[in-house]
Order: structure tokens, then sequence, then C-alpha cells
């Protein structure tokens, strides 16, 4: 028989964060599910256990960090599940030292994959902000001007860009607070003589 264990929360939540939401139920989507990864641990520790075993597409699924996905190895070695992957060869006896070696590679670079990502996608945004185009709701002291999209084939369809601008008198009194905090040094901390 097979169940079916997982998340639909990102893996880079906190394992007893994960498992809690319920949103994704009403897209109807026919995915089987016996439950989160919290639920296979705590029936992992059951005398009648519905499984032996745990497959999955690769270890580093369980988990983004390492670290998740090694206390979820470990719970389950625990209680004597074995956990193999689909993208490791399924040894049921000799040594495990290479498989095992192979795993931490695999998990350090799916670690490394998911930082690198992170980090490219937040140099993008600020390399986009720093360009001029503003996302999202225009910060205290800034107005949203929108303007023509450059790209003329997005123009066509109407889309455009927002730009920030000074607004006013607001502007004005964060320029201000601005000088005082930064240049001036000044912070709202009264000082022990006070």
């Amino acid at each position: 028989m097979v169940w079916h264990f997982h998340d639909v929360e990102s893996g880079r939540m906190e394992l007893e964060r994960r498992g809690q939401r319920t949103g994704y139920e009403r897209f109807d989507i026919p995915i089987a599910r016996d439950g989160g990864i919290a639920d296979l641990l705590s029936e992992a520790k059951q005398p009648d256990r519905r499984f032996d075993v745990v497959i999955c597409e690769s270890v580093s699924r369980i988990a983004r960090k390492m670290y998740e996905t090694l206390s979820v190895e470990r719970e389950l070695e625990r209680a004597e599940v074995p956990v193999f992957a689909s993208n490791e060869p399924i040894l049921l006896s000799g040594g495990r030292a290479q498989q095992i070696l192979q795993r931490r590679i695999n998990q350090s670079v799916a670690e490394y994959e998911v930082l690198n990502m992170l980090e490219l996608s937040r140099g993008g945004t600020c390399t986009h902000v720093r360009e001029g185009p503003n996302i999202g709701k225009p910060p205290y002291g800034y107005r949203a001007k929108t303007l023509r999209h450059p790209n003329p084939a997005k123009a066509e369809k109407g889309l455009t860009k927002t730009r920030l601008e000074p607004d006013g008198e607001q502007a004005e009194t964060v320029a201000l607070i601005a000088k005082w905090r930064y240049h001036e040094a000044l912070d709202s901390t009264p000082s022990p003589n006070d």
C-alpha cells in the first residue's frame, strides 16, 4: 500500500509551521495526501504505523534547509523507518557510507541552489528599483507616477511602469527626518543626562 505525506507550503518553512494551512483545498486539485511531514513523523513513532519505509523524490525535497532535512531523517531513523530517494540507488544490504556521502553532497548543493536563487532574485529586485520603477504601494513621502511601458509590446497591451516622485510637504518631512537621523546622527533615544 502507498500513503502520501507532503506539505504544500514552502520547504523553507520550519517543520512545525508546515502542514497547517488548508487554503490549497479550494483549488480542488486531485492530489493524494494522507498528511504532512508532521503527520508522517508522528505516525512513524507508532507501533501500528501504516508504512515500513519512506520513499521520496529527493531527500533535499523534504525541506530546503539541510538542518530540517537531517532532523526528519534522524527522527525516522530513530523510529527504524528507512528513507530512500528515487534519485539515489536503493541498497538493502552492504555499506551505506558512499550512499550517505552522496546524499549529503546532494543536500548541500540543493541548499546552495536555493540560497543562490534567493540572492539572485533579491539582487534583481534591487537593480529594478535602483533603475527607477517602483513595485507595490509608494512609501510615505512619495507618489506613484504612471509611465508608458518601455517595452512596446507590453505598452500595446496597456501595461505601464510606475516611478516614484517626491510628494510635496510629505517629501520635505521625509528629507528632514533623514537629515536628522543619518547626517546629524540624531535619534529619539533620551540621553542619560536628560
